[in-house]
């Protein structure tokens, strides 16, 4: 009798410190988790530009002394540019670094490119890329580069990439094109252009950016199917947990051009995310800012198509939080400065966070940006999300 009383103790002893372990090794994990959010600076700035001119469009050009200031600064601050291949096997192996790194992209194949940015580029041995919609170059347009131009930039290490063929918004349907058709005229687009800077370049680095920074999941699950990685126009860093199929980049130019601007970018983070969703079913905006909800209201993947009588377009992104970082994270929306946010989880244990605009968003394409102090100076994480939205008759905008 007394043997089974004292195995029932053991038993019981043995039985909780088994949970105490749980518990323990539960709070490490969620505690590391955090920690390596903290103190994670591997991080990969993508820039992208257009013309490097001053008598191209405002909103798509860059002088050519602001331009050099932001070469020099990257030389000054000993950064390690690489190229577009070096990048792409670096994400697809998951080694990054903690040196600061940057990866130079130009979008649309400008004539300035060539007798402006190149030079400039070559005198300070960095490497750089171009995406190229191939119809614009065939067609000889004003602004873009010969074949025989980029030839002899290949045989110096340029790399090209593919940006389409006819630079289409890629999201668009044609009037009664059902989803199989619509996919298959936008892969036979790609394959068009990447067989055309393959056959003119000796080129082909599965890599595209999208036109117009357009893209959607139906996109983004057909360029995997292709293999390729998509680059976007969204700004933030590249880090170890970025969606290959929707890889951020900082654009220069119009507005955003300046060196403090280009310092505060080239610097940024990557703010880890596991996963996005958009469509709110719930509004915030009349809970105190970082309210805390026990859980997720219903949410709907919309493919950043929002309706015109979704007024307050919200989006959620999954990431651990600490505390200090759940007080100091902040969002911004297109044109409408700081929008509520709202903590997802529990107190010490949040596991999200959502945003929602403040008004309707414009028409066309918006975003939301949210950055987050980091514990290196003048160091941010940046997070950035593209929303899309119809006119109020459900037509596509006009560029």
């Amino acid at each position: 009798m007394k043997q089974g009383i004292n195995r029932r103790l053991v038993n019981k002893v043995v039985l909780r410190l088994s949970q105490c372990l749980l518990v323990a090794v539960f709070w490490a994990m969620t505690y590391s988790i955090v920690k390596a959010f903290e103190q994670d600076d591997r991080a990969i700035a993508v820039l992208q530009y257009h013309h490097v001119s001053e008598e191209t469009p405002f909103l798509t050009s860059i002088k050519p002394d602001e331009f050099e200031a932001h070469l020099d600064y990257l030389v000054q601050q000993k950064f390690d540019v690489i190229s577009l291949s070096a990048f792409l096997e670096r994400m697809k192996k998951g080694q990054l670094t903690s040196q600061k790194t940057a990866v130079i992209t130009f979008d649309d194949a400008y004539t300035s490119i060539h007798d402006v940015a190149w030079p400039l580029l070559k005198e300070r041995n960095f490497p750089f890329s171009v995406f190229v919609n191939t119809e614009a170059v065939d067609q000889k347009l004003r602004h873009s580069m010969t074949w025989s131009q980029m030839k002899a930039m290949a045989e110096q290490g340029v790399e090209f990439a593919n940006h389409t063929s006819s630079h289409l918004h890629m999201i668009r349907k044609l009037d009664g094109e059902t989803d199989k058709a619509w996919l298959s005229r936008i892969k036979a687009e790609i394959q068009s252009a990447e067989s055309k800077i393959e056959q003119e370049l000796g080129q082909s680095h599965k890599a595209l950016a999208y036109p117009f920074g357009e893209y959607n999941p139906q996109i983004q699950a057909l360029l995997k199917r292709m293999g390729y990685v998509g680059f976007a126009q969204h700004s933030g860093a590249v880090g170890v947990m970025s969606d290959l199929q929707a890889i951020p980049r900082f654009p220069f130019g119009g507005y955003y051009t300046s060196l403090d601007d280009f310092v505060t970018k080239v610097n940024a983070l990557a703010l880890p995310v596991n996963d996005v969703k958009l469509g709110l079913e719930l509004s915030i905006d009349t809970l105190p800012d970082n309210h805390v909800l026990d859980e997720l209201p219903p949410m709907k993947r919309k493919d950043w198509l929002y309706l015109h009588n979704e007024t307050k377009p919200a989006v959620y992104f999954e990431t651990m939080l600490s505390d200090t970082q759940a007080k100091q994270i902040t969002c911004y929306a297109s044109g409408q400065g700081r929008v509520p946010l709202a903590l997802v989880g529990k107190e010490h244990e949040y596991h999200g966070f959502l945003v929602e605009t403040v008004k309707a968003p414009p028409v066309g394409r918006s975003r939301f940006n949210c950055t987050l102090p980091s514990q290196w100076s003048g160091r941010f994480y940046w997070l950035s999300q593209p929303i899309i939205r119809l006119d109020k008759e459900n037509r596509w905008y006009q560029e």
